[in-house]
């Protein structure tokens, strides 16, 4: 589940924003799915803008999980969102802050070509990974003119308890 999909399959033209909104992830121990899937923002486009938002979920580090979907292989895991943001195409991110999420930010490509990205000026905090980088089709990615600077990344090590292993 995604606070804000948005995404044009027509068109790569796009100059939305999203800025100076508070989104907070609940997720209780009802769940029954550790392996759920989700990033706040979940945006596709070129040239849009995420930027001064406050991004973080309402579960305490200790908040745990038994998932049963494999019985009687089960395992306990703790809940998380698992993105804070996710980018697919050229973006400017900054001013962000995200808190309590298994990733920071998601950077994919589209078509494996990200070309003048910024990303910076982000706080990161209480996560296991600032910032993925990753890519929508089987080729390699290929990254250029795209910067990161100026972020600050916390990486807590309590919060990695209990995260699955592989990719996202």
């Amino acid at each position: 589940s995604n606070a804000i999909f948005a995404a044009n399959t027509n068109s790569r033209g796009d100059t939305y924003e999203i800025h100076d909104c508070y989104f907070e992830f609940d997720m209780n121990s009802t769940a029954t799915n550790t392996n759920y899937d989700n990033s706040c923002l979940y945006c596709v486009g070129d040239g849009f803008k995420i930027y001064n938002n406050i991004i973080t979920t309402n579960l305490d580090f200790s908040t745990e999980i038994t998932d049963m979907r494999n019985a009687p292989n089960t395992y306990t895991s703790q809940l998380y969102g698992v993105g804070g943001i996710e980018v697919h195409g050229n973006a400017q991110v900054y001013n962000n802050q995200v808190n309590k999420y298994y990733v920071g930010i998601h950077y994919r490509t589209v078509a494996g070509i990200a070309t003048g990205s910024n990303i910076h000026d982000n706080t990161i905090s209480n996560t296991s990974i600032g910032v993925s980088f990753g890519n929508d089709s089987s080729s390699l990615m290929t990254v250029s003119g795209a910067v990161f600077n100026n972020n600050t990344i916390n990486i807590s090590l309590a919060y990695k308890k209990g995260f699955r292993n592989g990719e996202l």
